[in-house]
């Protein structure tokens, strides 16, 4: 089997970052279109913050110029080359900074591709196979580079949080991969008034949280318990990902740009639901070390360090912590303990409810 040459292209805007995509590979720019449209952008004609090409027949050459600092990182003049990415088999990248533009050349080894493609046609466990790949795909080449962009370029910071508008009031739902972040993003919607800003992934600056739109994975729990917004759901993919999550897009009418916080929960499960208020310096804290637990916010880091070799843009840890201090000195602070099952209006009307007025 071979892959198809033909390049397709796709543009896409991201908080205002402006990203071209084009790519030899065959089918990744339809599933793109599918998987987040809500990101694609019909104007072709601007100019772009990135630029991402990815080819699958000849790999971009490490000549002279590049001097090897490590097994799998390749260092030039503005330039440093990434190979042996995490969970992508064969996708090396070359990544460059031009003043304020980010060029990004990503190799996709054929003959492991190719390898990959031939069981992909025959049965459901091999399409979801493909599935996982192209949102791999989608994660390294349109969502990182953006992630770099708009925390070098556009001074906001990354975190690991869901957040909603309630009561005019931005409330951030914070912790560790798994614990409900995105059940208790949604469960808001609940609440008369409420809008979503994203599930899983915010950006903010010391005054506001903005939206960061994409497909929402819940898994059966999940969607049994949000059983009352269900109507609001459309699948995007019909089948299991990784961790038993299936892929959803939810109403544009739901969602909102960005809020000023007010409010911020670290969300933890215990025996009965409680609310206790948090000191900011340990809050800070308890959002940084999710930057080290959390794999998909860890791979962002790896990609980040290796850029920051070419670029004077950089982002020391203390700077983070003191943007993430800025952000949490407006805010009120509280632990949120929950006893997993229960009702998602029960937990808002005995806890959070109590707190936000």
């Amino acid at each position: 089997m071979v892959l198809k040459s033909q390049t397709q292209k796709i543009d896409l805007n991201l908080l205002g970052v402006t990203l071209s995509l084009k790519s030899e590979v065959e089918g990744f720019v339809n599933f793109i279109h599918s998987f987040i449209g809500v990101l694609v952008n019909k104007n072709e004609n601007f100019f772009h913050d990135i630029a991402v090409y990815l080819r699958s027949k000849k790999e971009f050459p490490i000549d002279s110029n590049y001097k090897q600092i490590s097994r799998n990182l390749w260092l030039g003049d503005n330039s440093v080359i990434l190979s042996g990415v995490d969970r992508v088999p064969g996708l090396s990248l070359k990544v460059s900074i031009d003043e304020n533009r980010l060029y990004i050349d990503a190799f996709l080894e054929e003959k492991k591709m190719n390898s990959f493609l031939k069981l992909m046609t025959i049965r459901r466990a091999h399409k979801k196979k493909k599935i996982l790949k192209f949102i791999l795909l989608i994660y390294y080449l349109i969502y990182i580079p953006c992630f770099y962009y708009l925390e070098r370029f556009r001074n906001l910071s990354l975190l690991s949080a869901g957040a909603v508008k309630y009561k005019g009031n931005g409330v951030i739902f914070s912790g560790l991969g798994g614990i409900g972040k995105t059940t208790f993003s949604l469960g808001a919607l609940f609440l008369d008034g409420s809008k979503i800003l994203s599930d899983n992934l915010i950006f903010h600056d010391t005054q506001k949280i903005f939206s960061l739109p994409g497909p929402i994975a819940l898994d059966p729990n999940s969607l049994n318990t949000l059983k009352k917004i269900q109507k609001n759901l459309t699948p995007i993919i019909n089948i299991p990902t990784h961790h038993n999550r299936m892929y959803y897009k939810i109403k544009s009418t739901l969602f909102v740009d960005n809020a000023v916080p007010k409010y911020i929960f670290w969300l933890q499960s215990g025996n009965r639901n409680t609310l206790k208020p948090l000191e900011k310096t340990t809050f800070a804290k308890h959002l940084l070390s999710i930057n080290l637990l959390t794999n998909h916010i860890r791979e962002y880091f790896v990609f980040a360090a290796a850029a920051d070799l070419a670029s004077p843009k950089n982002l020391s840890p203390h700077e983070y912590f003191e943007k993430t201090s800025a952000l949490l000195a407006n805010l009120d602070c509280f632990v949120l303990t929950f006893k997993p099952a229960s009702d998602i209006n029960a937990i808002f009307d005995n806890t959070i409810n109590q707190v936000i007025i």
